[in-house]
């Protein structure tokens, strides 16, 4: 709108195509024909304040004009009608055109030069980032069969949790499986399914609201949802991704039944920025139908040069599809929507990470690659389904999946990457210390400088030297927690080895620019088992097994000492009723010479028993000896006398 109120309305094709929509023959036709309505109470002296476009893309004007009746100044918005005020002018023109036609002839070729023009797009959800969800309203048992007020809620409430389960569901990736966080919900109502769908089909349901899991999922593009003609207003590309999609343009038969050339049947394309992106297109003739196909191929040329994270930083470029001698001259009717302008199509390109996309630790594939390396793999003693459990002495290689919460689909990250330790706890994960910026750069550099917790199975996984960059092919790190480390000195939780949970992060930031513009972060939790044993845990080991082997040896010795000692056998008593043995003392001869005395006894069996007394034996040649002591010159010799006892000398 200019200083003298004048609306222009213009497309940007192959040139600039402007034409003025008010004032002007098509607009008076169509106020004429009742397009332009205005309540009767207003005045028609009218003028306009401002004119824009609303968020459907709909020209809107703000005029004032002043009532009749109370003579007080209005404010009204109102919408102008683009494509049927051209139109009315379009009409106009061309009746103007055939009265002045002297040939007599009512033939005139027509100002739009195609019939039909179609858009074919194939799976434009991953680029249109579009989530697409079957919601159908629950089932009433009403007379009527008109949904209430509470119906009505039931649905609001099954779109909030619909809502809520895809914001909050956990990030899982599966190979073979998609990511779909209405499953699980849908999953635990299925198994009363059959009994609701009993009472409600025999009116026992209170409410007579019923609803039906299988009627609440989530759709995919190249599944679900067959190819749409209708082109999205805006489209995301990644680092040298490449959107495909198809143009199809009919010819327009004439009233002679002649076509228009198909030569003339152009597509042309305008790009905003041609150092970003990049159009190409294939023309396809086919004569038999009198149409012609463009495959079109819009593709990030990969110089934006910086990355960020998904969903932020997007460099807007604008492209515009035009065929030849159609703007503002092509029109389209439809019952819905009315007379819309054709011909010229424009679309949004956003350059940068796309919303949606998420780094995942696929927990899966990293088993299944350690299968792959290790004939046996050692899980922890005590497993926690929360965490995943690795050994200490085997190779640690993760493996990463890209998820695209849009589609559900998962694929596995090839790019590179960097891994550090930023955290870990002994017992507790969710109270895990976080280590600061010193700490980190001491455990995790690899240049000497302090204790590290890990080093690379791989030197090819080295960057510069002291920064480890990995792929996808060279993953795997070795656990090293030398003393000093926060792991170089766990206590053991006897019997069992010392245990460890790592916080690990990994980021592509400033080490895969040249693949992405994706600046992908993530954090998660394993658990090591089998770590190496301190010092003080070894010196506990050792002094608790000698103190043990000690006690186990002392106690074997005197077990060995206790069966060796020979057994005493207990006296039997004698009875003076029964016959014992009839002793018979004899004195044997004695050498004068000896220095020893010596006594022979002779024992001979006799019969009878005496009383018991002692007899004094006196040695030979010693009897008379005043140098002995009564003691050494006497021999007692305690004996049974026998009613008779014989003895040589007594």
């Amino acid at each position: 709108m200019n200083e003298q109120c004048e609306v222009w309305y213009g497309v940007a094709a192959e040139t600039v195509v402007l034409k003025l929509l008010r004032p002007s023959s098509g607009y008076s036709l169509y106020s004429f024909l009742g397009g332009q309505i205005t309540p009767s109470d207003f005045h028609e002296e009218e003028q306009t304040l401002s004119i824009f476009f609303d968020a459907d893309n709909q020209l809107q004007e703000i005029i004032a004009t002043v009532n009749n009746s109370t003579e007080k100044l209005r404010i009204i918005k109102r919408g102008l009608e683009v494509a049927d005020i051209i139109e009315h002018e379009e009409w106009l023109l061309r009746k103007e055109e055939l009265r002045q036609d002297d040939t007599g002839s009512f033939e005139m070729p027509p100002p739009c030069p195609f019939e039909v023009l179609r858009f074919e797009f194939t799976n434009i959800q991953p680029y249109s980032r579009l989530k697409q969800y079957k919601l159908e309203a629950p089932y009433v048992s009403f007379n009527d069969r008109l949904h209430t007020a509470e119906s009505l809620k039931v649905y609001q409430a099954i779109v909030h949790i619909m809502k809520s389960l895809d914001e909050n569901a956990p990030l899982e990736v599966n190979e073979l499986t998609r990511f779909d966080p209405v499953n699980a919900w849908r999953q635990s109502k299925l198994p009363l399914m059959p009994y609701n769908d009993y009472i409600f089909r025999n009116h026992l349901l209170e409410s007579q609201i019923a609803i039906s899991p299988l009627e609440y999922l989530k759709l995919n593009d190249d599944i679900d949802v067959e190819a749409t003609s209708v082109m999205p207003e805006e489209i995301f590309l990644d680092h040298c991704e490449i959107f495909r999609f198809a143009v199809y343009l009919t010819a327009t038969i004439n009233q002679g039944n002649s076509t228009s050339s198909l030569d003339d049947l152009r597509l042309s394309v305008l790009v905003s920025d041609n150092n970003l992106l990049q159009v190409s297109t294939n023309r396809e003739v086919f004569h038999l139908n009198n149409s012609v196909k463009y495959q079109v191929d819009v593709a990030d040329r990969g110089n934006l040069g910086s990355q960020s994270v998904p969903g932020v930083g997007l460099r807007p470029v604008s492209v515009t599809f035009n065929v030849w001698n159609s703007p503002l001259n092509c029109f389209t009717h439809d019952v819905y929507s009315g007379n819309q302008l054709q011909g010229t199509k424009s679309l949004s390109v956003q350059l940068g990470c796309p919303s949606g996309r998420h780094l995942v630790f696929d927990v899966d594939g990293t088993f299944q690659q350690l299968r792959t390396s290790y004939a046996s793999i050692y899980d922890c003693p005590i497993p926690d389904p929360k965490y995943p459990c690795f050994y200490y002495k085997q190779e640690f290689s993760p493996v990463f999946r890209l998820l695209d919460l849009a589609t559900g689909r998962s694929s596995l990250f090839t790019g590179q990457y960097s891994m550090i330790v930023i955290g870990g706890s002994v017992d507790n994960p969710t109270n895990a210390e976080y280590f600061n910026n010193q700490q980190i750069a001491q455990y995790n550099v690899q240049n000497g400088s302090g204790p590290i917790i890990w080093k690379p199975a791989d030197v090819r996984s080295h960057g510069n030297g002291s920064v480890p960059i990995f792929t996808h092919e060279y993953s795997g790190i070795l656990w090293n927690c030398e003393q000093g480390s926060p792991c170089g000195s766990v206590p053991m939780n006897f019997p069992w080895p010392p245990e460890y949970y790592f916080v690990i992060q990994v980021t592509n930031r400033d080490v895969d620019s040249d693949s992405t513009y994706c600046e992908y972060t993530t954090q998660f939790t394993i658990k090591v088992h089998g770590l190496e044993l301190s010092k003080n845990d070894l010196v506990i080991i050792v002094g608790w097994s000698l103190g043990i082997s000690l006690l186990i040896i002392l106690i074997f010795v005197c077990c060995n000492r206790a069966k060796r000692r020979p057994k005493r056998k207990p006296r039997p008593r004698r009875k003076r009723s029964r016959v014992a043995p009839m002793p018979t003392i004899r004195e044997s001869e004695l050498s004068d010479d000896s220095e020893t005395d010596e006594e022979v006894l002779n024992i001979e069996e006799g019969f009878g028993l005496g009383d018991i007394s002692r007899v004094n034996v006196n040695t030979p040649g010693v009897l008379n000896d005043p140098s002995r002591s009564s003691h050494q010159s006497n021999l007692h010799v305690p004996t049974i006398i026998p009613r008779h006892v014989t003895s040589e000398r007594l």
